[in-house]
This record gives structure tokens, sequence and C-alpha cells, in this order.
């Protein structure tokens, strides 16, 4: 299978200074205004900062979280004058598809909780589509792999996808290169309360069984996380049709009356 293929992102080989986030690209997608950053934790929170994203309290922690195990990082911004003049509505959906090739991909859940009381609930749906069926870490409840089950997590639907399914993927923009059959879909529920929700969902689509602990957040990095260049522990494995949010984590930030959005 040969997802299309784009221009890697490049910082120029250089080293990124321990205090200071590097803007890779910028992207406008309908009424959204993307920015991909690379930096530590306290880089990209003063650039969100310095470029009128409100952080909350919380936010330090959880930039350093991400940033120990990957310095990539997503910055969307919602321009409510462009989603007026497009006729989008409160509700409405806007897909951004991200090709992002790595060998380990993993889902950042934690993010989910940012902002939010102990007590929040937090909802969420998690789509996989592998070559086969993933290892995942934590395990979901429900899930037949031996694991730690993570509470709030779990598992709905492990089962090879339908034609009818694989078609309607392959009708969207950018995703012929799909294959008719033979793909594996996973479908999770995230059911959990804010404070439960401390791990990632790390994937080992490779058929070994091996998801990362370092990556579902169950243990610290060994080491410094390795740039996209290597091999990168974030983003979007289509390489094999992992369909999930790998570890980009997203800021958003209202523009005037604008609603927040993701």
């Amino acid at each position: 299978m040969n997802p299309p293929r784009f221009e890697p992102l490049a910082a120029g080989g250089a080293a990124v200074p321990e205090r200071a986030a590097i803007v890779l690209q910028r992207k406008k997608i309908d009424a959204l205004n993307i920015t991909i950053l690379k930096g530590g934790g306290f880089g990209v929170g003063k650039w969100a900062t310095d470029h009128g994203f409100r952080l909350t309290p919380d936010a330090p922690a959880v930039l350093d979280f991400y940033a120990k195990r990957s310095p990539i990082f997503m910055a969307v911004e919602f321009d409510s004058k462009r989603a007026r003049a497009r006729g989008e509505r409160v509700g409405d959906s806007i897909p951004v598809h991200l090709v992002i090739p790595t060998s380990r991909p993993w889902v950042p859940l934690r993010i989910l909780a940012l902002g939010t009381k102990p007590t929040h609930a937090v909802d969420a749906d998690v789509f996989l589509l592998n070559d086969q069926a993933p290892a995942l870490l934590p395990i979901p409840r429900g899930a037949p792999w031996i694991g730690p089950a993570a509470r709030g997590l779990n598992l709905r639907v492990s089962e090879p996808a339908s034609p009818e399914l694989l078609g309607d993927l392959r009708a969207d923009r950018g995703m012929d290169w799909l294959p008719k059959s033979g793909m594996w879909l996973t479908y999770l529920q995230v059911r959990a309360t804010a404070s439960q929700l401390r791990y990632d969902l790390a994937v080992d689509p490779s058929g070994r069984g091996r998801p990362s602990p370092v990556d579902a957040g169950l243990a610290p990095p060994a080491h410094a996380a390795v740039t996209a260049s290597g091999h990168s522990l974030w983003g979007l494995w289509v390489g094999v049709g992992i369909l999930a949010m790998a570890a980009v984590a997203v800021l958003a930030r209202e523009r005037r009356a604008g609603r927040m959005a993701v």
C-alpha cells in the first residue's frame, strides 16, 4: 500500500535550542490555521502564549509530558470570520488529514483532559485501521490481549474492515491509496473521568505484540525522543493503514468571538 508522498518537515538539521520553538510548517484548512512546531514544553508553551493562545494552568505539565517523548506539536487556530464566510455552523467538523510516517504510532489521549476538573467526563471515539489486529497498551477493557487494563478505555470492535467501509474511506480526498480489502478495524471508546485519563494509547501494528510503555505514558523515557528524521515517535502511520492521531499535541485558541475548535 502506498499513501501519498509529502515533502518531509525539516528544520535545517540544527538542534532545537532548549527554550525555543521552531515553526516547521503553516497551513490553512477551511476555517483553521494550523502551525507545526518543534521544541520542548517550555518553548512551545511560550510560543503559544506569545501568539495569543490561552493556556490552562495544567498546560505546562501536559506539554512537558509530550515533549519528553516527541518534540513535534500542532497548534490549531479557529478563524470565526472565515468560518462565517464559508457558511459553517456550530457543530460542523473540519477534517485534517495528516500523513506522518513512523514505526511507533500512538494516540494522544491524556491531552483530552487538558484544562478540566478531575471529575469531568471525557468521551471520545478512536478508530484504527491496520493490516492486521494491532497490539495496544494500555489494554482496553474487553480486549483479548493480556496486559494492564485501562480504566475508561473500552474495546467495541475488532474485526476485518468491511468492503463498504473501505469504499467510503477511499472516496475521501487523498485516500484513494487504501486497498479494497484486507484491513483490520479497531474501534475503541474513551469513557473516563479526567483524573483517570493519565495515559496515551500505544500501538504496535507490526504483529510482534510489543507496544511501547513509554509511548503509552506508563514509563518515563530512557533518553531524549528522536526527531522526525529518525524513527519518529510522533504521527499518523498511514503507511500500513493506521488512521489514528498519534503523538501530536494540539493547542487551540479562540479568535475574536469564535468558538474554540480542535
